[in-house]
């Protein structure tokens, strides 16, 4: 194991900011966050994940569409992104009367993909969409990704079914850079999964990160434990907890 990413994606700006100026730690970002804070974060690993897809649901169904679009900072960021989802939604306006889902992901993700224009780390699908193409076989959407994503060095998934997510890959023919997956102790295909994903050709050069954030429902949770059972893993992605008001006093001492 290699790598340590801390998901500071429920952090706010002021939060992010000040994490940056004090912590070197490798982060998860959402593209609204990489967009805000362009300068911050070239001194560190990075992923992002595409689009914001529970922060966005969540506002777009309590009407705050405008909440939605000032997370992106600037004008320049906003007009850009919105023109990028509305190419989604001008090629199939049939769909967009009926509010598809699919399409909405669509335009969602060609929003968050333009925010991140001058980013140069992993750009990693979002893991409900992920899993949704999986299980309700529409993987088209898991190429329509990789294909809009295709500018960016580094292209993966985030899963929460990672045997079924890996099957999808293989069948697809898709050479994926990161996959960030969660599991645990009990989790047998996963762990087999995860030994023999590395002798496969289109997964030999694949970061496999393993996401940490579910164990905390425990009071203590069993990081070591679990990290132990998956030994062909890259890294792991570790939740960030919040201590702004920490932050805040280390930043008045620099």
């Amino acid at each position: 194991m290699t790598a340590t990413f801390r998901d500071a994606r429920q952090c706010s700006i002021s939060e992010l900011e000040s994490l940056l100026l004090v912590s070197r730690d490798d982060l998860v970002l959402a593209a609204p966050q990489v967009a805000s804070c362009p300068r911050l974060i070239r001194d560190r690993q990075l992923v992002a994940v595409v689009p914001d897809f529970l922060e966005y649901a969540r506002l777009l169904s309590v009407g705050q569409a405008r909440a939605m679009l000032g997370r992106a900072g600037s004008w320049q960021n906003i007009m850009r992104a919105m023109f990028a989802a509305a190419r989604a939604v001008a090629k199939q306006p049939g769909k967009a009367l009926k509010t598809d889902f699919w399409l909405v992901a669509e335009a969602l993700l060609r929003y968050d993909l333009a925010l991140l224009r001058d980013f140069h780390g992993a750009v990693v699908l979002h893991p409900y969409l992920t899993d949704f193409a999986v299980a309700l076989s529409q993987e088209w959407f898991l190429q329509l990704f990789f294909d809009l994503a295709k500018c960016w060095h580094a292209r993966g998934i985030w899963t929460y079914q990672f045997p079924l997510a890996a099957s999808a890959l293989a069948r697809l023919g898709i050479p994926c850079d990161v996959v960030v997956f969660a599991s645990s102790q009990l989790d047998l295909d996963s762990q087999r999964v995860n030994r023999e994903i590395k002798g496969l050709e289109l997964f030999r050069r694949t970061m496999l990160l393993l996401d940490l954030a579910p164990a905390r429902v425990t009071t203590e949770p069993p990081w070591e434990r679990i990290v132990e059972r998956f030994d062909s893993i890259d890294g792991v992605v570790l939740p960030w907890e919040r201590r702004e008001e920490t932050l805040k006093k280390q930043v008045a001492e620099r």
